[in-house]
């Protein structure tokens, strides 16, 4: 199996109301010393990784992948090279920041190899990106994105999203407008996550600081999003993400596929078929393991068979187009369990799934209900 390979950088300027990624300040000392382990890590654990395949995809995240000077990217890039294959239309994507995107960035990130970049700009509703703590303004992302494409980067990425505080009907038909206009390749409409219970934003929304549109507005707009995005020329093909034709994230589609991912730096995540396994969470943990020799792995799971036919529902779900129940049964050998089977029954029985042969799938309404879909196939 082709694997994807994934790069952490931690760094930014400042912490976003919502956020609950793992992020450590900006320091460029921090991020020299950072960048060198990394590429440590990379030499320490892939001496087996181009038996399993060149790479065809690799994706730097965040944090603000951005934020860092160039020539730490292209760093890391000649240690993955060297140490793994990659395929000759390997896709490498960068997250990036609009207010730290400038041309000689973009043309340097061109130039190493970089070719699709993944711009942030959350809103296009300056009030909005105010109150979630963003550094850049709605001219910032326009004029971030412009820079881009004179560069010549023809794959660009937009993330937003949906259920800001202060955000309506109308500041949302906003920023959908503003997205077309800006007609990226591929556009990522993420809910506010309220899940995490310690995170910021419940804080936010405690002490009145936040006020959140209602659950069954946000729900109509995303209903409505997933329309004018098309009639715009961006196809969903998974539940928060569109493009255009044949520009689905390579990268992603191996998440939800339960494709080898090896994952390097702080707190990344790795599946390499059988386990998944995760680095440290702490910046100074994860150096400390490195800089000494050690491993900075510190949780490992082989995944049983049961958890993998779960993986593979849940996620494969995700995907418009569905998953295989025939190709579930061939990977993992036997008979679906007959309770995932009864779940999948009732769900399309209730209208939240869809059989067509093998193939099964969410129906519109259970994309927006997708969580209590999942929670059910979960044994």
């Amino acid at each position: 199996m082709v694997p994807g390979l994934y790069v952490h950088i931690p760094f930014c300027r400042s912490r976003c109301g919502y956020c609950h990624f793992v992020t450590d300040p900006w320091s460029e000392s921090l991020a020299e010393r950072y960048c060198g382990a990394v590429c440590r890590e990379i030499a320490s654990q892939t001496p087996g990784a181009p038996q399993a395949g060149a790479a065809d995809s690799v994706y730097f995240g965040g944090g603000t992948p951005s934020l860092i000077p160039a020539r730490h990217i292209e760093r890391l890039l000649d240690a993955l090279r060297a140490s793994v294959c990659f395929t000759r239309d390997c896709e490498v994507t960068l997250e990036a920041n609009p207010e730290t995107i400038s041309p000689k960035k973009a043309e340097a990130w061109l130039a190493m190899g970089v070719n699709r970049v993944s711009v942030g700009a959350q809103s296009f509703v300056d009030a909005e990106l105010k109150a979630v703590g963003r550094r850049h303004d709605a001219r910032a992302a326009r004029n971030s994105i412009r820079a881009l494409r004179q560069t010549g980067f023809d794959n660009l990425s937009l993330d937003l999203i949906l259920g800001l505080p202060g955000q309506s009907r109308e500041s949302w038909g906003c920023t959908l407008e503003a997205s077309l206009e800006a007609a990226p390749d591929h556009l990522s409409v993420y809910m506010l996550d309220l899940d995490d219970a310690h995170a910021p934003q419940r804080q936010h929304v405690a002490s009145g600081d936040w006020t959140l549109p209602e659950e069954d507005l946000v729900a109509d707009l995303y209903a409505e999003t997933v329309e004018c995005l098309q009639k715009g020329g961006l196809m969903q093909y998974e539940i928060s993400n569109f493009c255009r034709g044949g520009c689905e994230c390579r990268h992603n589609l191996k998440y939800w596929e339960c494709l080898p991912v090896l994952g390097f730096g702080v707190a990344a995540h790795s599946y390499d078929g059988r386990e998944r396994y995760a680095n440290v969470s702490d910046l100074a943990g994860y150096l400390d393991c490195v800089e000494s020799g050690r491993t900075a792995v510190a949780e490992r799971r082989v995944v049983s068979r049961l958890q993998g036919i779960e993986e593979s529902l849940f996620l494969g779900l995700r995907l418009n187009r569905g998953v295989s129940l025939e190709g579930i049964r061939r990977r993992y050998g036997g008979a679906i369990p007959p309770a995932m089977e009864a779940a999948l029954a009732t769900m399309t029985g209730e209208g939240l799934t869809e059989r067509l042969g093998e193939i099964v799938r969410l129906t519109a309404r259970g994309r927006l209900l997708s969580n209590e879909v999942f929670s059910a196939l979960i044994q």
